[in-house]
């Protein structure tokens, strides 16, 4: 039997870059992460967020991310943004 595939857009804000990949209709959240990693690199869980569909994807939960998970649909883009990291809140 053949695996059914879906096409994902990711499209990074920094750049305007886009790349689309495959995953299978079954994928996990570490086959989400596999192709993260390897479109932006080692770091990418920690230096990006994705959003697809004005939803934004928590990868340090599973079962959040079987919950986001739905949003990903054939021919989805999901939005690259660069995290900004530090600062803090400062009482005025």
């Amino acid at each position: 039997k053949a695996i059914s595939m879906i096409n994902i857009h990711f499209i990074a804000n920094e750049d305007g870059k886009k790349s689309i990949k495959q995953l299978p209709d079954n994928f996990t959240c570490q086959d989400f992460i596999k192709i993260i990693i390897d479109l932006f690199g080692s770091h990418a869980t920690e230096h990006y967020t994705f959003v697809a569909k004005g939803k934004a994807l928590n990868l340090a939960d599973e079962v959040q991310f079987g919950v986001w998970k739905k949003n990903l649909t054939n021919g989805v883009n999901i939005f690259v943004g660069r995290r900004m990291h530090g600062g803090e809140i400062i009482n005025v």
